[in-house]
């Protein structure tokens, strides 16, 4: 049995029916304290419970539902929705754990689901043990006009999810058709296929920020080529902020911004991807304004399958830059790949398996910069797209220092795309402004110096299992 008082600042739920309590069912207890404009506080224990709603049905009133941190666990015993927040903005949920006991369903399964609400708080929960999607947000936020041409700019946010634990999902949080979500300083571990999606139906202001969580563990048992193992998935999404994250074991990569626009992918801390660690790309035919303008800064990736690509220029995918990254000990592939109207400066790329950077894929290729990046230990350190209906490409001022017994000629490269490998033309010596005037060499350094190394390091060759 369950039961609830009113108290003059707070309708208190608990286990049992101490006296002087009314029995209710915690629905009813949300319900109550909606009606009087309270906030419902509930007591330590775990609480079985099917579906749970807070809607237009019983009011126009949003709730502030919370519990001491880790006292509370509402566990699910089947239904539909389990807990869903509909049509009702400035609710508050916070210090409850939610156990979706792994009871599938059909239709918006997840453990939590919000949907045409603004201003949600959810804060210090634990969400876990579900099937599908731990946190579901939908259509939520407000959007208004700006002038003659901004027609979907934000007005009021979706809301903010802050200092939650989810895990032993199938996606931790799926965030669609959402206006400015928040997600900061969670911990997502465990999941079965995604960690935070970030997704619109088609190209759109999003302006969501995904800022200082911890994601690791991120699995893709459902298989695909890309839309599973990512720890944060941006798609369709334009205006959106990927910083400070702490991203680690992931099956394809860490940040993946699809078809979006104006995304800033900055000081993240990156290890261990089974792919590529950082991509920016265009799929379909693309329209020019989709993956156009994307910065890419400050972030540490350490032992990944390729480093960053910001690519699919054939599909009008353009516009990135790439600054002050640390990439190192890409096991199978290359460090930094670009097509587009890019430009490449100040990054520090160390052991790859392939090339340190490579320009353009054969005739896409198009305004290109490479400056004073270091390069060092990679197979080759600059590789430039050979074909000569390639744009302008500028390699200038960078150290790049070749393996012990890896001749200095291969510090850069031409090379052309089969289709399924890069295979080099020309090495440095061969590339001259009359076999590829597009391609401008300013005052780059290569060496084959191996000394002073006091600490002497091997490079990263194989992935950890996970």
């Amino acid at each position: 049995m369950t039961a609830y008082k009113i108290l003059d600042d707070k309708v208190v739920f608990a286990l049992g029916t101490p006296s002087g309590w009314t029995a209710a069912t915690l629905q009813q207890g949300i319900d109550v304290a909606r009606s009087n404009g309270l906030a419902l506080f509930i007591r330590p224990g775990t609480y079985d419970t099917g579906d749970l709603y807070i809607d237009s049905s019983s009011g126009t009133n949003p709730i502030a539902m919370e519990a001491v941190p880790g006292s509370v666990i509402i566990r699910y015993t089947g239904g539909t929705d389990f807990f869903a927040i509909t049509g009702v903005s400035d609710c508050v949920i916070r210090g409850i754990s939610f156990d979706r006991n792994n009871i599938s369903q059909g239709g918006w399964a997840a453990a939590i689901l919000v949907r045409n609400a603004s201003r949600t708080l959810i804060e210090n929960c634990r969400i876990f043990n579900g099937p599908q999607r731990g946190l579901y947000m939908v259509n939520c936020g407000t959007r208004q006009t700006v002038g003659g041409s901004g027609s979907n700019e934000i007005l009021s946010s979706a809301g903010r999810i802050v200092g939650c634990e989810i895990f032993d999902c199938d996606v931790a949080l799926f965030s669609f058709g959402n206006v400015a979500l928040r997600v900061e300083s969670n911990t997502i571990h465990n999941c079965s296929n995604n960690g935070v999606l970030i997704w619109q139906d088609s190209p759109l202001l999003d302006g969501s920020s995904v800022i200082d969580n911890s994601i690791t563990d991120i699995k893709a048992d459902a298989g695909g080529t890309g839309e599973n193992g990512n720890a944060i998935s941006v798609y369709n999404a334009n205006g959106c902020n990927v910083v400070s994250n702490r991203i680690r074991f992931c099956k394809f990569t860490a940040v993946r911004a699809n078809a979006s626009s104006n995304t800033v992918i900055a000081n993240n801390n990156i290890y261990a991807m089974a792919e590529t660690a950082i991509w920016a790309e265009e799929t379909g035919t693309g329209d020019g304004q989709t993956n156009v303008g994307t910065v890419i800064s400050g972030n540490v990736i350490n032992i990944c399958r390729d480093g960053i690509s910001a690519t699919n220029f054939a599909s009008k995918g353009r516009l990135a830059t790439i600054t002050g990254n640390v990439v190192r000990n890409a096991t199978a592939g290359s460090g930094i790949f670009v097509e587009g109207d890019s430009v490449i400066n100040a990054n520090v790329v160390e052991c790859m398996h392939q090339f340190g950077l490579v320009l353009g894929t054969n005739s896409f290729t198009r305004n290109l910069i490479a400056s004073d990046n270091m390069l060092r230990n990679c197979a080759a350190g600059v590789a430039i797209s050979s074909s000569s209906a390639a744009g302008y490409v500028l390699v200038t001022d960078n150290m790049i220092q070749m393996p012990s017994g890896v001749s200095t000629d291969y510090g850069i490269v031409t090379y052309t795309f089969t289709g399924t490998s890069r295979v080099i033309d020309d090495t440095m010596s061969g590339i001259t402004p009359s076999t590829y005037p597009r391609i401008k060499l300013g005052m780059n350094v290569v060496h084959d110096l191996q000394t002073p190394d006091p600490i002497p390091t091997s490079c990263v060759t194989t992935m950890p299992s996970f």
